[in-house]
């Protein structure tokens, strides 16, 4: 009696740790993301920047990791210029005719203005706003299909895309800034120095807080740890900065999802005072970013980055420190990080601190106005997370400058939790 209770323990057991196992695979291949193709866009170009027409599949030479991959889709997308901005003494380069076999038949764009109300003071926004209220007017064309977002999700927006210019206008009415613009010295790139226990990084926090309390008002506490204080102060400023990025990074994914099912070329047109790329240890945040960019690439999406920054008077510190000259440098170069890594990895471009954003989005227009898709399959990895580069060559002509994307892993917004 006992040997056969015991023998029904063992295969209750056995039946247990089976059903455990079922439940564990089926959990991963739950959480394992779709394999589906990767959509390149290729932009092919002389030394000239005139568009290189007549293109076929066999004349691509498309890489991954320096293997060549076998493109089971090709098409040419042509968009032809808006009439009314055509110049009088200059014809516009014409738009060719594809090879025989890829007619290069007239295409709609998709494109999501995205504000990064996390990172958009109201004197950047009411600059956005100016220059997307021309862009509507002025160079969409009737095809276009457009969505106004934000990086906060604030109701209000509703995303919709639309060619109706008066719709697009009301929603651009409706986006506020996130949050309020304060000058400090105290940011995130030098925190990231001060939690990793930089001494010279702690003292120079240590004297910008007190300076800033000074000029604020704030209550001074008498034999006070310094190096406490501003460890304390920059782990703030840290899971701030930390929080305002993961909402950019967000608000990007939901909108490649969007656009993804979606015929038509895809551009998200990005505009932001830019965004810290220093996480919460200290280290630079790469692997929080990549999702969007490896989910924008694999699906064709471009992204342009609009500096919208009005610049502020000077903000005055009394600070006796040489290295502080150095770290305004470093924050400034820090928040360009995280913009110019979306364009460039995309296939966009990121423009800085420049005036005339009518230019620059129509600069990103006419950049776009003939491009070549090829798509592939990605090849099995061991590490679904590790970094795939992409190359695109057109053969026999080194000469040729060739847009695209250029690299992603495997990973995507709604896994990477």
């Amino acid at each position: 009696m006992f040997v056969r209770k015991i023998a029904l323990i063992t295969i209750l057991l056995a039946q247990t740790t089976a059903v455990s196992q079922v439940k564990s695979e089926d959990s991963k291949n739950q959480q394992k993301p779709p394999n589906v193709a990767v959509q390149v866009r290729a932009v092919v170009t002389d030394r000239a920047g005139q568009f290189i027409q007549g293109l076929t599949k066999e004349d691509f030479l498309l890489t991954e990791d320096g293997v060549q991959q076998s493109v089971h889709s090709f098409s040419v997308e042509r968009i032809e210029a808006k009439p009314a901005l055509l110049s009088t003494k200059e014809a516009p380069q014409p738009i060719p005719e594809a090879a025989q076999g890829y007619p290069a038949s007239p295409s709609s764009r998709v494109i999501v203005l995205l504000v990064d109300t996390a990172h958009v003071s109201s004197n950047g926004l009411e600059r956005a706003r100016i220059a997307l209220q021309h862009f509507i007017d002025e160079q969409k064309s009737d095809q276009d299909l457009i969505a106004v977002m934000t990086s906060s999700g604030k109701p209000g927006v509703t995303g919709e895309f639309t060619g109706d210019r008066s719709k697009l206008k009301a929603e651009m009415k409706k986006v506020r800034p996130g949050y309020t613009q304060f000058e400090s010295f105290l940011t995130p790139v030098l925190c990231g120095k001060v939690v990793r226990h930089d001494p010279q990084a702690v003292s120079l926090a240590g004297l910008i807080i007190d300076s800033e309390d000074r000029t604020s008002g704030s209550v001074q506490m008498p034999g006070g740890n310094t190096q406490a204080e501003a460890v304390s102060k920059c782990m703030m400023v840290l899971l701030e900065s930390s929080s305002r990025r993961r909402a950019v990074v967000t608000s990007i994914g939901t909108a490649v999802e969007r656009m993804s099912a979606m015929p038509g070329q895809h551009i998200i047109a990005l505009f932001t005072e830019g965004f810290s790329m220093t996480a919460t240890g200290g280290d630079i945040a790469i692997n929080e970013v990549r999702p969007a960019i490896s989910s924008a690439v694999r699906s064709g999406v471009l992204i342009y980055t609009f500096d919208v920054k009005v610049p502020m008077s000077s903000k005055q510190v009394n600070i006796e420190s040489y290295s502080l000259a150095g770290e305004i440098l470093n924050s400034a170069r820090d928040i360009q990080h995280g913009t110019s890594l979306l364009a460039g990895q995309t296939g966009g471009d990121a423009f800085y601190n420049l005036d005339g954003l009518s230019g620059q989005l129509q600069e990103m227009l006419d950049k776009n106005r003939l491009c070549y898709r090829l798509a592939y399959n990605p090849p099995p990895a061991a590490d679904p997370r590790k970094y795939r580069t992409i190359s695109v060559a057109v053969k026999g002509h080194l000469e040729y400058q060739v847009r695209a994307q250029k690299g992603y892993d495997m990973t995507d917004p709604r896994w990477a939790r």
